[in-house]
């Protein structure tokens, strides 16, 4: 599985989305208004340029094939050139302007020769074919554009950095839950768990608020788990110490005693139940690490239950008259349920020895069997030591105390089973629900 590396911080690239985010829009900002600056100055002298050539176009005077202009209309040191040329590319009249470059505007016309009010015949000349160029430096226009793309780009600096400073300002402010959750997740030690949330001081907006939960879910879960890996330990310790103490005692006692044939078949068939528990309890060790590790698949097969019960019960007789119980079996031999053997074998032996090894002394426990809505109840009832029903219950939670309740349930949820334990009136009863397989398993 790939491990996520970290990928800079979350406040660092917030404000870097913010200041490019920024510079781009009073980048963009900028260049529009210059460009309609310019476009609006350059329309206005595009209007005035217009305006002078109508102007100056009505003032040309033509008399007996001369041009003439009235005095004072070119006057120099405008910034503006005008050049007037006749049909055959002769200059008639130049204005310089002085240093460019221009914008320029030209018309053309054929004007009419001067006319003496009234005498029409007395036309002084020919009419003339004119050319009429108007320009104006755009010098000034540049640089007044130049001066406003300087204080565009220093607004658009000063803006920018107002921008970081507020940035990293704000960003903090909204990322401060993210990093207190950050934080309080840090310092979270599963191992030393004192049953306190260590989540409960940390506020979190409502996007957020779906994180601490699953955080505490899963937390909770770690804690469970190293519980029960902690009562493991403590319960393979305490099922292994009572069989092999029993046996080094034997093996003592065996020794420090005369040898005769039937002391040591005594101490031989001593050792061999002794071995034989050991063994038991391995088996049963074995079997609820396969069922951890998920290796053991149920074969549900439909066939009766009245047999296995009573196999059962057998089986024990021999511990209950040890402890002076009476074992009961109530199944009818009708009922028919789909089950594995083997697995549901194991889930009856390990509830009944629980039982009698940890009921009173001369009560009774009952085995028994009915029929359920959509399967079949397996029950075991026995009188119980005095044994709260909170501590029951928290026996459940923890996995009960010896490997028979954690093997039994794991054996129940491998089945898809349902198990419930409850004390009532000083009654320890277990009830396992099974139902009709439905994925085709069973014959």
């Amino acid at each position: 599985m790939k491990v996520p590396t970290p990928g800079g911080s979350l406040h660092q690239r917030t404000a870097l989305v913010a200041v490019l985010a920024t510079g781009i829009a009073v980048t963009l900002t900028g260049a529009i208004v210059w460009l309609l600056m310019r476009t609006m100055a350059l329309d206005t002298l595009d209007h005035h340029l217009e305006e002078r050539l109508a102007q100056l176009r009505s003032l040309v005077r033509v008399r007996g094939g001369t041009v003439h202009f009235p005095p004072g209309t070119l006057t120099p040191g405008r910034g503006e050139s005008v050049v007037l040329r006749d049909g055959a590319g002769t200059v008639l009249a130049d204005l310089d302007g002085g240093p460019g470059p221009y914008r320029l505007r030209t018309c053309t016309w054929t004007a009419q020769p001067f006319v003496p009010p009234g005498r029409p015949e007395a036309a002084e000349g020919p009419p003339l074919d004119l050319s009429l160029e108007v320009g104006h430096a755009t010098g000034t226009i540049t640089a007044d554009l130049n001066r406003l793309a300087l204080v565009l780009l220093g607004a658009g600096l000063a803006a920018t950095l107002g921008t970081v400073l507020l940035v990293h300002w704000l960003s903090r402010a909204v990322l401060r839950p993210v990093t207190e959750l950050a934080a309080a997740i840090a310092a979270i030690d599963p191992r030393t768990g004192d049953g306190r949330d260590p989540l409960e001081d940390v506020t979190v907006p409502r996007e957020l608020a779906a994180v601490p939960a699953r955080i505490r879910d899963l937390l909770a879960r770690v804690q469970a788990a190293l519980r029960r890996e902690r009562q493991t330990a403590a319960t393979i310790a305490h099922e292994l110490r009572t069989p092999v103490a029993g046996l080094r005692a034997t093996l003592e006692f065996a020794l420090a005693r005369p040898r005769t044939a039937t002391a040591d078949a005594e101490d031989l068939a001593a050792c061999r139940a002794l071995v034989t528990t050991l063994e038991d309890t391995i088996s049963r060790l074995l079997l609820l690490s396969r069922l951890e590790r998920g290796l053991v698949v149920p074969t549900p097969v439909s066939q009766p239950l009245a047999p296995l019960l009573t196999e059962t019960a057998d089986a024990l007789s021999l511990l209950a008259a040890d402890r002076s119980m009476t074992l009961e079996v109530r199944v009818s031999p009708d009922l028919v349920g789909a089950f594995d053997r083997t697995l549901v074998a194991i889930i009856l032996r390990s509830l009944v020895a629980n039982a009698l090894q940890h009921g009173r002394r001369g009560t009774n426990v009952i085995l028994d069997a009915h029929a359920g809505a959509s399967g079949f109840i397996l029950g075991c009832r026995n009188q119980a030591l005095d044994i709260p029903a909170a501590q029951a219950a928290a026996r459940d939670a923890s996995g009960g105390t010896g490997i028979g309740l954690p093997l039994v349930r794991r054996l129940v949820e491998v089945q898809q089973a349902s198990l419930d334990l409850q004390v009532h009136d000083g009654v320890f009863s277990t009830e396992i629900r099974f139902s009709e397989p439905t994925d085709g398993g069973g014959a």
